[in-house]
């Protein structure tokens, strides 16, 4: 039951990039690959120590097929100052989130990153 719970959850998320993914190139160094992905957002506040927003910050998610995700010839994962290009030619810079790393899995199965990025 499991496997086929697993290739469901990876059929819907194929049935969300072919609907609503964005061309982007994933890069690190010198390393790129020009993927699919889904954007997001995340909005991170950070208050004083009387509860006083001082200060917003808009961050950039990405949902990445993991097995999309390939430099070089080799599956990585995501990694602080990765960047990450849209067809615009924005770019993100990928960073870690008070309480998460850089990215963390969509699903139970790890086959979707959740990848944190601002722009730079």
């Amino acid at each position: 039951m499991s496997g086929t719970l697993k290739q469901a959850v990876l059929a819907g998320f194929r049935a969300q990039l072919a609907a609503g993914g964005v061309s982007i190139t994933y890069s690190r160094d010198a390393l790129s690959v020009s993927i699919t992905a889904i954007p997001g957002r995340t909005i991170e506040t950070v208050e004083s120590d009387f509860g006083i927003v001082f200060d917003q910050q808009r961050l950039r998610d990405w949902l990445i097929l993991a097995s999309d995700l390939v430099l070089d010839g080799s599956a990585v994962v995501p990694t602080r100052n990765d960047t990450i290009t849209d067809a615009g030619g924005k770019t993100y810079r990928v960073v870690s989130i008070p309480g998460e790393p850089e990215y963390r899995y969509s699903d139970p199965y790890e086959q979707v990153f959740r990848v944190h990025s601002i722009e730079t």
